[in-house]
């Protein structure tokens, strides 16, 4: 089974999850941000994207990661701070008697397919995308949150493969 959509799940789903005996839930990439979800098209407010994790971590999963898509065309330092934000936040809310589920985060960089809308912008040069893997590890790290995030060398690889020749990563 793959990852579950963070705006359809709901208690019904977690549920039908648990029956097939999941140890950990994976929730598909998202954009980091409210405001570049809405331009996605993808109706999944930062409220709602809370109580989805919310509902999860209170559930019998050893894990629960949430995914963030990272590099967005018009993405901004202010929609990665409100990903950090809800990470946060969810964490401060994980009591200690209680079993702990494992929290992570998953980056996932913006790759540009062929002859999709986004197809001429750039993903992130491999240098600020190490960067910002980097700031995202150190702060969450002091909430006990893990960071899974590939290399920017693989992220300029798979750029490439995607749309070809030199202009990925440009």
């Amino acid at each position: 089974m793959g990852d579950v959509d963070p705006g359809s799940f709901t208690s019904a789903v977690a549920r039908e999850l648990q029956k097939a005996r999941r140890t950990d839930l994976h929730f598909s990439p998202v954009p980091v941000s409210e405001r570049l979800r809405e331009q996605g098209e993808r109706s999944l407010s930062r409220a709602g994207l809370t109580a989805s994790i919310a509902m999860a971590l209170r559930g019998d999963w050893a894990g629960v990661r949430v995914g963030f898509v990272i590099g967005v065309p018009g993405e901004t330092e202010a929609d990665r701070l409100e990903g950090l934000e809800v990470l946060e936040g969810l964490s401060a809310t994980r009591t200690k008697n209680v079993k702990r589920t494992h929290l992570s985060v998953e980056l996932k960089p913006f790759v540009p397919v062929r002859q999709g809308p986004w197809e001429n912008h750039p993903s992130l040069p491999a240098d600020e995308w190490s960067a910002i893997a980097g700031q995202w590890r150190h702060r969450l790290g002091r909430s006990k949150i893990r960071v899974v995030a590939p290399l920017g060398t693989a992220l300029e690889a798979e750029a490439a493969l995607r749309i070809g020749g030199a202009r990925a990563g440009a």
